[in-house]
């Protein structure tokens, strides 16, 4: 009800729009040159975590019904990639981003009850 016409008519679910919003928006702030390298692109983050997740699809279903995917994630999907070693960054995003996103999120909840 309270969302742009565009978006309600793209039948993109709010949880998502909100989510790819604000995953871009941050790359923006905290990793301009990335940020500005997708663009010229011409290819945008979220389409990224797209193709990950289409990419993973299989195993992230397998990985849910063995209620493991929080381990598969963290150890398997992306080869070479460990949590902890950006665990302290994230930490500091979440201080600063946590509770704006917070807010955004429980709107689009209220929004759609």
């Amino acid at each position: 009800m309270h969302l742009p016409i565009t978006t309600v008519e793209s039948g993109i679910h709010p949880v998502y729009f909100c989510s790819a919003h604000y995953i871009e928006m941050l790359l923006k702030a905290e990793l301009p040159l990335v940020f500005s390298a997708f663009h010229m692109s011409g290819f945008t983050p979220s389409q990224v975590n797209d193709e990950i997740s289409r990419h993973l699809q299989q195993d992230i279903l397998k990985h849910t019904e063995a209620q493991d995917l929080q381990v598969f994630l963290k150890e398997e999907a992306l080869h070479g990639f460990r949590v902890t070693d950006y665990l302290e960054y994230m930490e500091s995003l979440e201080l600063i981003y946590r509770p704006m996103l917070l807010k955004d999120m429980r709107n689009i909840r209220v929004q759609n009850t």
